[in-house]
């Protein structure tokens, strides 16, 4: 539970009601053609619904006497901006919550298998698409923090007082998140072929070929852009002849893979194996690293004050924050 009663809430991301929902099935057909040709057919799919740090009673908008100017009405989000004295619990909805997230995969996998003389061949293929929904963001509410520095002394730093600040009403730095929901999608397809060669009844080869396509990850309404280090421009997905992943795939990504089993002596196997092994863009990176999180689709502005003018005051509350007009905003980017 949330450490504070009703708003006041104080927690972090883990405190709050968590519920999850999974779903998974699975199917595999097996079908002996002859006694040495066999084929596999797998084909599964698993789901997982996530919504964690809701707080007791859910997502209830503050009152007018405690809600602060420019913080957006939104019935998934709502709660109390944090306030943060420094060398005191804070109050207010934590950060990253409530985090809302749905994943799901979907495969298919067909193996067939041979037996001919000394040679086990092993054919196969893989089709699999990947889903991944969140929404997660640092301050959906904004977030004040008071340190002290509009009641010090101005000649020498000294006393101050961050309760001071915050009944005054003065933060010294201050951040609101717009809001973002994202839906990433990749589908990785794969195949590949495999041969135990029994050479002697000493000497066993395995000898292997595996091939495998990650897609670059696309967003469902193309929110995401790309830094473009050479033209120092934010490239939008689906715009201006921009591809919808923003990266290039590699398509060259073929496997090998080497190994043998040795027996000299009869009581001694010497193994040795050789392999070369891919993997892609993660659907699944923390919210911060995926490129959704860039202007024109997201901004998270901070104002920093000096400690003799405020940039702004509770009062005063947050400018409105457009992430297609973002100032200096700093910028996400994948090689």
């Amino acid at each position: 539970p949330q450490p504070l009663p009703g708003l006041a809430d104080g927690g972090n991301s883990s405190t709050g009601n968590a519920f999850e929902d999974t779903m998974g099935a699975a199917l595999g057909l097996t079908h002996t053609f002859t006694p040495a040709v066999v084929n596999e057919l797998r084909i599964g799919f698993n789901y997982v619904h996530i919504r964690r740090g809701v707080p007791e009673g859910g997502n209830v908008e503050p009152p007018s006497n405690v809600l602060v100017p420019g913080v957006p009405n939104n019935p998934g989000t709502n709660g109390l901006t944090i306030f943060a004295p420094r060398g005191y619990r804070r109050e207010g909805s934590p950060s990253y919550a409530p985090t809302i997230l749905a994943s799901e995969e979907r495969q298919i996998t067909n193996v067939l298998s041979l037996v001919h003389g000394p040679h086990s061949v092993k054919v196969g293929a893989e089709m699999r698409w990947s889903q991944f929904n969140i929404f997660q963001v640092p301050a959906p509410n904004g977030n004040f923090s008071f340190s002290g520095q509009f009641t010090q002394n101005p000649s020498d730093g000294d006393g101050g007082s961050a309760i001071a600040d915050e009944l005054l009403g003065l933060p010294s730095t201050s951040t609101i998140s717009t809001l973002l929901n994202m839906g990433n999608r990749q589908h990785v397809p794969s195949g590949f072929v495999q041969d135990d060669f029994k050479v002697s009844r000493k000497l066993t080869l395995n000898l292997g070929l595996r091939y495998e396509y990650f897609s670059p990850l696309e967003e469902v309404n193309n929110k995401q852009s790309n830094f473009d280090y050479q033209t120092a421009q934010l490239i939008v997905a689906g715009r201006n002849g921009a591809s919808r992943g923003l990266v290039d795939a590699d398509h060259r990504n073929f496997a090998p893979r080497l190994g043998l089993a040795y027996n000299p002596f009869g009581q001694t196997v010497l193994r040795a194996a050789y392999g070369i092994f891919y993997s892609g863009q993660e659907i699944r990176t923390a919210a911060p690293l995926q490129l959704a999180y860039n202007v024109p689709f997201y901004t998270q502005p901070f104002f920093v004050s000096d400690g003799i003018t405020p940039v702004l005051t509770v009062n005063q509350g947050f400018p409105a924050v457009n992430a297609s007009n973002a100032v200096d905003p700093p910028v996400t980017s994948a090689d």
